[in-house]
């Protein structure tokens, strides 16, 4: 099976290097909301209070990335995955359906969800205050959501971890470490995280997607793990980036 580690300058809407139904995975993280919308979103919380602004600008992004979860469809063998990790947006006091959006698109193309972990970065600390009037909620967490087109097979190395990490991993609630100060993507997830999902839900020799590269996180730790891996990023800047980082892990590791 020939090394495959790349990333492509271009849309994940349309993955021309990747042929009908070759994927056998796609590992991915798609953006939460336009890149405009950052510095709003960093407001201090008492001038956050234009909730249905924010929410409305959030919904129509999301439906923008819509066509490349058709992509997906097309690309995924029919055994294949799709996982997909995401957050919903805080702001205002409210939270911001952006996962719900990612799942009405990902259905609206055939995809089934049949499994979904709920993670707690632990370097992530809330300030906890006494009790002053207002409602309770609890700390934000992101959601790994995963799916399939309805063929499931058994996939993925299961040899590769032991019987209490299988049995830890079971349970629905994660707690993962952060990406770290050395990330070079502000939504960067833990390698750990993806070598883990990786392991469970695909081969050795399996073609690894990611239609929102990023950093490149994904497609290492694909690649580390003996799958080929290719992604996709439009912004040009971020792209050489991410491919740079790609070759630098990659020769680092393998000598």
């Amino acid at each position: 099976m020939s090394f495959l580690a790349e990333i492509y300058e271009g849309d994940g809407s349309r993955m021309r290097h990747v042929s009908d139904q070759e994927a056998g995975m796609i590992m991915t993280s798609p953006p939460y909301y336009p890149e405009d919308l950052e510095e709003t979103l960093r407001l201090p919380v008492s001038k956050q209070v234009d909730v249905k602004r924010v929410a409305e600008t959030i919904y129509d992004y999301q439906r923008s990335l819509w066509p490349v979860l058709k992509e997906c469809a097309r690309v995924i063998k029919p055994s294949g995955i799709l996982c997909m990790v995401s957050s919903d947006v805080r702001f205002g006091g409210v939270l911001i359906g952006v996962t719900s959006m990612l799942r009405q698109g990902a259905e609206k193309y055939g995809f089934q969800l049949f499994s979904k972990i709920h993670m707690r970065v632990i370097s992530y600390q809330r300030r906890i205050k006494s009790h002053n009037g207002r409602p309770f909620r609890a700390d934000d967490s992101s959601v790994v959501e995963v799916y399939s087109m309805g063929a499931l097979e058994e996939t993925g190395t299961l040899g590769d971890f032991t019987p209490e990490a299988l049995k830890s991993m079971t349970n629905p609630f994660w707690t993962i470490p952060s990406a770290g100060k050395k990330r070079i993507h502000p939504h960067q997830l833990s390698g750990s995280v993806i070598r883990k999902l990786v392991k469970l839900y695909s081969k050795r020799g399996d073609l690894i997607v990611d239609p929102f590269a990023g950093s490149g996180s994904a497609i290492i730790e694909a690649s580390l793990c003996g799958r080929r891996a290719l992604g996709y990023e439009k912004d040009p800047i971020r792209a050489g980036k991410a491919m740079e980082n790609v070759s630098r892990r990659i020769r680092k590791v393998r000598g």
